[in-house]
């Protein structure tokens, strides 16, 4: 399963395909202090007594992946997660709080697909992003060489300005039109 990415301090923080996190990525994020190792933090007692407690309400809370794949390191439940944030330090708890709360705030796909509003939005922004594509009807631009080029193409063959501009935004318009098509029927198979 993929799951959303947390990110704290411009450091991306793995997650296992349990849904752990990897402390050894929210090391880097505290700012890597050698004090502040994972290793010193599992070694207290507190720590120990939370994993035992854990260990009884929920599985497994924590794993250690050894080996030369690239999702090695020591993974922890959410609780283990912030319990390692406030041992480091209250700013560096703060952060991973608001981190995570912003992650889970996130609307979901459900919710994005089911408002036509926020599907409009999204459908606009990926036309936006697609190169050379054109902006929305009544916002002009500044055609770039290639859309110069082409324009004066379809002007030679007879061409007005106004369908000129009209097929150059074709493009971004029928990109638009597919996703939202596309997003309607992810939703309805979702439904």
């Amino acid at each position: 399963m993929t799951y959303p990415t947390l990110t704290i301090a411009n450091t991306a923080i793995r997650q296992d395909t349990h849904g752990r996190y990897c402390l050894n990525d929210l090391h880097k994020a505290a700012g890597g202090n050698q004090k502040h190792q994972p290793r010193y933090w599992l070694a207290n007692q507190q720590t120990k007594d939370l994993i035992a407690e854990l260990k009884t309400d929920s599985g497994i809370p924590l794993s250690v992946l050894k080996g030369g794949s690239g999702m090695q390191g020591t993974y922890v439940v959410k609780e283990l997660v912030y319990a390692y944030a406030m041992w480091i330090s209250a700013k560096f708890h703060l952060a991973v709080i608001r981190a995570y709360d912003a992650l889970v705030s996130q609307p979901s796909i459900h919710q994005l697909l089911s408002d036509p509003a926020s599907l409009d939005a999204l459908a606009e922004r990926i036309a936006q992003r697609l190169p050379g594509n054109a902006a929305p009807y009544g916002v002009p631009r500044p055609w770039t060489p290639e859309e110069d080029t082409e324009a004066d193409r379809l002007r030679a063959l007879g061409y007005g300005a106004t369908r000129t501009g009209f097929a150059l935004r074709r493009t971004a318009d029928s990109v638009k039109h597919r996703f939202k098509l596309r997003a309607q029927r992810t939703a309805q198979l979702l439904a």
